[in-house]
């Protein structure tokens, strides 16, 4: 469920309103369970199903009643009903439904029951009040059978009764059938004054699957504006939940939001979307939790009615594509340019709004490798907005992706970036609070290998910046955070320090390589309990159990973070060179080749590629590889289309250029025949890099990765050429290497000086030899300026094979 708070808006085009009491879908969550998703903005209870003689039906959710009377007293959803309140939600009492009792014999009945009910669910007062002290927000007419007469005269006697209710607001809604008129209630709607109708295009001819020749959504806008008596009403489109909600009328989650979008921008009437039933459309289950639906309603019914908000004019915002600590991330696309973009949107109605909190840090930290750049924040419309970078895959994305577990040699080429990022923000007078896989992002095109970090909201200062005086240590507080990842510090209620971030990478590590930790699966009755019970199994697990079968440097780890006291400031250096020593002795190659690049080549080459979708550049170059494979040549991105082979006049690197491999590789083309370009290179710590950072900024443009910067293989030195790689000043010996006037490159696999970690070094050619044709000197950003970074969120719904478009694995968008 989401964190963003959602508020109702009488006047707005972006309202979502559920049905929720009956479980049409087998069973349902609790309401305050509906309240917590940040799609709601109104829920209307169903059903008081027979009246004047008051009976409501609510199936599970209550059974009880008031001694010696059939009325239900439901004091659990009376604390549900105050929740989504506080929420900014509205909850209002529908009256009737499909199969029911009721009808009034006369006006005078119904003003007779219009008393009734302010004193039973309104402002008065009774003995028998099924939600104990709880107020609802207005009242629902579903009437589909019974007599037609007497709710006019209802709805003027209950205004009354709401207009002298001490200023709250109160609201009238009908919910017609689309056939015009409605046959029940014709010619109340013409004559009573009506807030909202949540008109069912359904089960009729005129429902949403007659679009658009037989929708009639044009005549009830008509009506709204000509024969209404409040000319301000709002119409909703009414949609079922789900293929089994309705007989006919469902339409899947693309076509309601384009149906949404073009009736939004032609009439000023139009109010939100209405959906039967909440079971239905969000998902059903108990246990406190709702679980999605099959229809993914909740996912894109909040995108298809703010498909026309515009953030800062020019940003066109799209669909759901992840929540934050504070706020739900939305897909946006430059109107003028069509660059894509992350657009994070917060009720200005939200109790604690934390957007402007996260935007702030964001601009503090502003520069840093792996900090995704904030391009604005503002008010849009009734959202607090923030327009931020478009990025990759999550890891927690890519963990699952890799089927749950991580080699070794890609938790170490991560755990050197994600010490590097929060060493930045600790130095940038920050802890992060929140340091779980979900919170950093893989780039995109030139970043691909880049680590980002994101969701700021849980962010902290932990010192002035000026004086450096650290805050003081406190005690009693509440889990801030992941409980999964948390220091047991946090657990014990001790303010967080640097020292926590630390903690809770390591177990992020440990999650990665293991697969699971101890402590996942626990079960409660409460969140505190749970909460208790993880503290309690990570307290007792040692570090040497946690980390056992795994080398001991990650249990070394654990152990010096936990060692730290409150106000230390860790040693960043040391815990970065305890795993790259080991990744040196592990003899891996410092190629940015992760699990997830091998798996998507592993998967495409068994012919998977409907688990695995490629982008139309990858599937470019798939098919020019297998049209190539027996010329044994590679088109490569920088290689001229002028189909040549690939030997080619050779020539030299000029001084300060570097190599980057630029093609897939295939079986049948011999990895010295692959086509790289020269780019120009970054000096050393030129940038405010890392070696680590530095070396992937020149390795990241590759699509799948061969080497970082040379085939893996010996191949003949026809001419030699003197080259160093850059160490902290010391020159290295480099075998000789050739690069032809297209890029190609021949060469052995460099020698690693001991002592000398590849993450440190940086390839750039001392030869004065001149430069054959022209090559781009762009590819890469000028020193000191990072290329633009692209932040995507990650999801679960976007993992492969689940249905969703995915084409950010190691390829550029």
């Amino acid at each position: 469920m989401s964190a963003l708070v959602s508020a109702f808006d009488p006047s707005g085009s972006s309202n979502f309103v559920v049905y929720w009491g009956q479980s049409s879908a087998g069973s349902q969550g609790r309401l305050a369970d509906y309240c917590r998703d940040s799609i709601v903005d109104v829920v209307a209870l169903a059903f008081l199903y027979q009246f004047p003689s008051t009976k409501l039906d609510f199936s599970s959710a209550c059974k009880s009643t008031f001694s010696g009377s059939d009325l239900l007293h439901c004091p659990d959803m009376a604390a549900d009903i105050k929740y989504c309140q506080s929420q900014g939600k509205i909850v209002i009492l529908s009256m009737g439904g499909a199969a029911g009792a009721y009808g009034f014999g006369s006006d005078s009945d119904a003003q007779s029951y219009a008393d009734t009910m302010w004193d039973t669910f309104f402002g008065g007062s009774s003995s028998q009040r099924p939600f104990d002290d709880a107020v609802l927000d207005g009242v629902d007419l579903d009437i589909e059978g019974g007599a037609t007469s007497g709710y006019a005269a209802f709805v003027s006697r209950l205004r009354s009764h709401f207009t002298s209710g001490g200023g709250k607001q109160y609201y009238v809604t009908a919910a017609p059938q689309c056939p015009f008129p409605d046959a029940m209630l014709g010619s109340t709607l013409n004559s009573a004054w009506i807030d909202m109708v949540f008109v069912q295009f359904y089960n009729n001819f005129c429902g949403l699957d007659a679009y658009p020749q037989g929708f009639n959504y044009d005549t009830w806008d008509q009506w709204a504006k000509s024969q209404a008596v409040n000319k301000n009403v709002k119409v909703y489109i009414g949609a079922p939940g789900s293929q089994s909600a309705a007989g006919r009328g469902y339409v899947d989650a693309a076509k309601l939001n384009s149906i949404v979008n073009d009736i939004r921008g032609k009439y000023s009437s139009f109010g939100g979307v209405m959906t039967w039933d909440a079971s239905q459309a969000l998902g059903g289950g108990g246990s406190g939790k709702i679980e999605k639906a099959n229809t993914h309603l909740s996912d894109s019914a909040r995108a298809a009615i703010l498909m026309d908000l515009r953030i800062a004019n020019k940003y066109r915002l799209g669909r759901k594509i992840g929540s934050g600590s504070f706020g739900d991330i939305f897909l946006a696309v430059n109107v003028v340019t069509n660059e894509e973009v992350a657009v994070k949107l917060e009720s200005v109605k939200a109790r604690h709004p934390q957007l402007e909190y996260e935007t702030k840090i964001y601009k503090a930290l502003a520069g840093g490798v792996g900090i995704p750049f904030v391009r604005y924040f503002g008010i849009e419309h009734d959202y607090n907005a923030m327009i931020i970078d478009l990025l990759g895959p999550s890891l927690e994305d890519l963990f699952n992706f890799c089927n749950r577990k991580f080699s070794l040699k890609t938790v170490l080429l991560l755990g050197d970036q994600l010490l590097s990022r929060i060493e930045y923000i600790h130095n940038k007078s920050f802890i992060h609070r929140d340091i779980k896989p979900d919170n950093f992002l893989m780039g995109v095109g030139r970043r691909t290998n880049l680590v980002h970090v994101i969701d700021f909201g849980l962010a902290k200062k932990y010192r002035d910046p000026r004086t450096h005086m650290h805050i003081p240590y406190r005690e009693n507080k509440n889990l801030t955070g992941t409980a999964r990842y948390a220091s047991i510090n946090t657990h014990l209620g001790i303010e967080q320090s640097r020292r926590d971030d630390l903690e809770s990478l390591g177990y992020v590590l440990m999650y990665f390589l293991r697969g699971s930790l101890p402590w996942q699966g626990l079960k409660a009755a409460t969140k505190k309990q749970k909460y208790d019970r993880i503290m309690e199994k990570k307290m007792t697990t040692s570090t040497e159990e946690l980390c056992r079968s795994f080398p001991t440097e990650f249990a070394i780890y654990l152990n010096y973070a936990r060692s730290l006291r409150f106000d230390d400031k860790p040693d960043y250096t040391y815990l970065k060179r305890l795993f790259r020593d080991l990744f040196i002795r592990s003899d891996f190659k410092y190629d940015y080749i992760f699990d997830w690049t091998t798996f998507k080549a592993d998967r495409a080459n068994n012919a998977l590629p409907q688990q695995i979708p490629m982008s139309a550049e990858e599937q470019r170059q798939r098919q020019l590889q297998q049209q190539q494979q027996q010329q044994g040549q590679i088109q490569g991105v920088g290689m001229p289309q002028t189909q040549q082979p690939v030997q080619q006049p050779q020539q030299q690197l000029a001084p300060n250029q570097n190599i980057q491999p630029m093609a897939y590789r295939s079986q049948a083309v011999p990895a010295a025949n692959q086509q790289y370009r020269v780019t120009q290179g970054l000096p050393p710590n030129a940038s405010g890099a890392s070696g680590m950072d530095q070396l992937q900024q020149l390795s990241g443009v590759h699509q799948h990765p061969v080497q970082a910067m040379v085939p893996p293989h010996q191949a003949p030195v026809q001419q030699p050429m003197t080259g160093y790689m850059q160490s902290m000043g010391q020159p290295v010996s480099q075998p000789g290497m050739h690069v032809s006037s297209q890029g190609m490159m021949y060469g052995q696999q460099q020698v690693r000086k001991p002592g000398v970690p590849p993450s440190d070094r940086v390839l750039r050619s001392t030869s004065k030899a001149t430069v054959g044709p022209p090559v781009s000197n762009n590819a890469l950003p000028a020193a000191g300026h990072p290329a633009q970074n692209r932040y995507r969120p990650g999801s679960r719904d976007d993992i492969p094979g689940n249905g969703a478009s995915y084409t950010q694995y190691g390829a550029p968008r």
